[in-house]
């Protein structure tokens, strides 16, 4: 019988075929070919055996070819544009012929290299001639016979035969220059011998050699520039969490980049794994650099695309930081981890462009970073019939995620910052409390540092509580792990002892730190400052980004944009929210830049806030931290007191309505450590309604550090409405606070009950404000804050009717009503606002 995969080639046909010289018992099929000759062959059991062949019908007899062998189809699937990126190429192969081997050569354009080549590692699929999914059989070669030089491929191909009309696929493993300054196309031949007919009425052994030109149109590809140091930060690495994926990317050195062609506006399109889909392009936020005015749209669940306002230009080697919320992907019902990571493939990409004349969402691609990464790394060493692939890959997916309040780095001694710059090996604490119930013996915990950051002597890491301090209440049992040199920013240590959800551990281990900026983005890869802790399955390799012993994972940030020296850890805690009244203002901040002389500290207050003795006895308002705090198992941030010889002032603003400034110079001689700092000052809140309503809607605390030379030292940190200014205003008749239970004096649960002078319509917020240093077991408010206690102070009702539990948040709803500040998920607040807690009443829950 005639193979299966012939039957589309058979046309109607009928002849008389005389068999001479061949053994009827031995006779068999060798195949028909429909192009580009047409011809029946029977062969003999013999290899040197062969029957009569079918002649073409026509006016002349000796017209043995239809027309001269060629290539049916050849082209390529390029696995990027990307310059300088090593990639995947497959080639597609379909003969117009038959033949019992073949030397199949590939020549490349100039400027590309040949890596490595194989079989494709999955299957490569193509479209029959009937229009369905039909899947490419791999081309075998013979490893050993074949060669690679710089630009081109001899791929040795031995018997059995190839058939006519049948796609084969093969994979080359490339990588591209910087840019392909000359022609696209690709050059594939194939060389083979075999018997084919002659005029005389036999077959003839003979040497052919048959090539095509690949071109734009079979898929030869143009090699666009490569945007430097392209790194993805995740908010957040749980299964279907809301997350803000901040990308950065800069630019090339030179101007190639930055000019506008033909005054068409420049288009950034990200594009994202099949997994994930962005929320909405009105949640796009620029983080640096980038103009504010974006046009963003979704085409498609997975790709956004951002028009740049006209005019605007790329600077040579500056960075580019934007912010676009995703949903991560779920498992679906009856889905695998193994399909889920299918659908992260292929990876995060970034795309600039120019916008076309007709306009929309297609572009004239110029520059690009293909499979981004969480953050870059060095390319790891070729392995066969694998490409190199820089960084690890983007962020993997874990089933639970630890609230980012609960992980600590510490910088010890001087420096106790996550961003200090010394260029010296200093010892760093990490510090955690896990979710998960337990987590068993030969867990790994993996710890990503920003860029630039380097593991060393990772065989003195020391998980003791006795060392690592700042609120451990277990030790940690690890066995370090060596470093990948690849990544020198990621430790990763093997757990020797079952550890306990709740509880707080920690290790110390040593970094090499950057010394400037340039070391902290080496060769300009851009990264921002966020530290990733994960717990995995032992068996579970580092680089997997969806597995079943992917445990728990934690993100956090701790500056905001690309790592830089920059002020962090701002929050702004009023003492009273009376209007017009003077009240303590609060302030943390911690300097990334030690402090010299003449430099200062410049704090901008929003408009209206008036200065009332606000540097008189600074020192002494500074509020102390409780000294048993230690009794939760918390490793609360440390703040220290500024030297007295940093002098306070107060510049009005130069209408009286404007913004004032309050300054804290160094006035002496040595400078003022870069650490994390607590000051009090005493400001009156805006003395009118009308006033509280102008300074609302300017509510922006402003913190940074300035040279002596009016230069930015440290960039400044923006606070945004980081308490309610309320209006109308009516004083509580009484409040009471008591303690409703003993037995657990780490955790007291308290009882809060307030009497209110007026009715207050619904909706309304109630904010409470624990004492300083204090904070809410449930930071999260995750529905396990009781509004219904258990015994009611005499004469109070109870805020909840036990059915309807008010929207709680963190830190206080610094905006207002119902909105992005109530979204228990969006909430990480500052550590001196952990005390603070708001509940969101309803509408129809009137207060009297």
């Amino acid at each position: 019988g005639l193979p299966v995969a012939w039957h589309s080639q058979l046309r109607a046909l009928e002849v008389d075929i005389p068999v001479v010289g061949a053994r009827a018992s031995g006779l068999g099929w060798s195949g028909f070919a429909a192009h580009p000759f047409v011809y029946l062959e029977i062969v003999g059991e013999a290899a040197e055996q062969y029957g009569d062949v079918l002649r073409l019908p026509g006016d002349d007899a000796t017209a043995w070819w239809a027309q001269e062998p060629t290539l049916k189809e050849v082209s390529l699937r390029a696995g990027s544009q990307m310059g300088g990126l090593v990639h995947r190429v497959d080639l597609l192969l379909c003969l117009g012929f038959r033949a019992f081997g073949a030397a199949v050569a590939v020549e490349a354009p100039a400027g590309v290299v040949f890596i490595d080549h194989g079989a494709p590692p999955e299957a490569v699929y193509v479209v029959d001639d009937e229009g369905r999914p039909a899947r490419a059989p791999p081309l075998l070669v013979d490893a050993p016979a074949s060669s690679l030089a710089d630009a081109a491929a001899s791929l040795a191909v031995p018997p059995p035969a190839l058939w006519p009309a049948t796609t084969y696929a093969y994979s080359l493993y490339v990588k591209n220059p910087t840019v392909l300054s000359g022609e696209i196309d690709w050059r594939v031949s194939v060389d083979y011998s075999g018997a084919f007919p002659v005029p005389d009425g036999g077959l003839a052994a003979a040497e052919r050699k048959v090539e095509s030109n690949v071109g734009s149109e079979e898929g030869a590809f143009a090699v666009m520039p490569a945007l430097r140091g392209c790194s993805l930060a995740p908010a957040s690495m749980q299964l279907g969490a809301r997350n803000a994926v901040r990308v950065s990317f800069s630019m090339p050195p030179g101007d190639a980049l930055t000019t506008a062609y033909e005054a068409r506006p420049f288009l950034v399109t990200l594009l994202a794994p099949a997994a994930f889909a962005f929320a909405s392009p009105a949640e796009v936020e620029v983080v640096q650099n980038l103009p504010p005015e974006l046009d963003c749209s979704l085409p498609s669940p997975g790709r956004l695309v951002c028009q740049l306002p006209a005019g605007f230009a790329f600077a040579a080697g500056a960075t580019y930081v934007l912010s676009a919320v995703v949903r991560n992907p779920t498992i679906g019902e009856g889905e695998s981890h193994a399909a889920l990571a299918a659908r992260y493939a292929p990876g995060w990409a970034l795309r600039l462009g120019y916008s076309t004349l007709s306009g929309g969402a297609e572009s004239l691609l110029f520059a690009l970073c293909e499979d981004i990464p969480r953050s870059p790394a060095l390319l790891a060493a070729p392995s066969h019939g694998q490409a190199l692939v820089a960084g690890g890959g983007p962020f993997s997916l874990f089933a639970s995620e630890t609230q980012p309040l609960f992980f600590g780095v510490a910088v010890e001694p001087a420096y106790r910052l996550p961003w200090a710059l010394s260029g010296e090996a200093s010892p760093v604490a990490i510090t955690f409390q896990p979710t998960s119930f337990q987590l068993s013996e030969g867990t790994v915990l993996c710890t990503t540092a920003p860029l630039g950051w380097q593991w060393t002597d990772v065989d003195s890491i020391d998980g003791a509580a006795s060392v690592v301090r700042r609120g451990t209440t277990r030790d940690l049992l690890l066995e370090p792990l060596p470093v990948d040199a690849a990544r020198p920013n990621q430790v990763e240590v093997r757990l020797t002892y079952t550890i306990l959800g709740g509880q707080v551990y920690g290790f110390v281990a040593k970094l090499l730190l950057p010394s400037v900026e340039a070391d902290a983005a080496p060769d300009g890869r851009a990264a921002a400052n966020v530290w990733i802790l994960e717990f995995r399955d032992r068996a579970a390799n580092a680089s997997s980004l969806v597995s079943a012993g992917n445990f728990e994972a934690v993100v956090r940030s701790f500056s905001s944009g690309v790592r830089l020296r920059a002020v962090g850890g701002c929050a702004v805690l009023p003492l009273s929210l009376s209007m017009g009244d003077p009240a303590d203002v609060i302030l943390s901040f911690a300097l990334a830049s030690p402090l010299g002389e003449g430099e200062y500290v410049s704090i901008v207050a929003p408009p209206h806030f008036v200065g009332t003795t606000p540097c008189e006895d600074y020192f002494e308002r500074a509020v102390p931290l409780p000294s048993d705090l230690k009794l939760s198992g918390y490793a609360y941030p440390q703040y220290e007191a500024l030297p007295f010889a940093v002098q306070c002032s107060w510049h009005e603003g130069e209408d009286g309505s404007s913004s004032a400034e309050l300054r804290l110079t160094n006035t002496g001689s040595s400078s003022v450590a870069a650490q994390a700092y607590l000051v009090a000052v005493r400001i009156a809140l805006p003395a009118s309604e009308a006033l509280l309503q102008e300074a609302q809607a300017s509510h922006y605390w402003r913190i940074g550090s300035v040279a002596q030379s009016g230069d930015v030292l440290d960039a400044a940190c923006t606070v945004e409405s980081p308490f309610r200014l309320p209006t109308p205003q009516q004083p509580l008749e009484s409040a009471s606070v008591v303690e409703g239970r003993y037995d657990t004096p780490a955790e007291p649960l308290m009882i809060l009950g307030f009497r209110l002078a007026a009715e207050a319509p619904s909706p309304a917020v109630i904010t409470v404000r624990a004492p300083l240093g204090y904070r809410f077991r449930d930071i999260a408010c995750q529905g396990q804050v009781i509004v219904n206690p258990p015994a009611l102070l005499a004469g109070y009702t109870a805020l909840s009717d036990g059915q309807t539990i008010p929207l709680c948040v963190a830190g206080g709803a610094a905006l207002g009503l119902p909105g992005p500040s109530f979204a228990p998920e969006a909430q990480q607040p500052a550590p001196l606002l952990e005390g603070t807690l708001s509940f969101y009443v309803p509408d129809g829950n009137a207060l009297s």
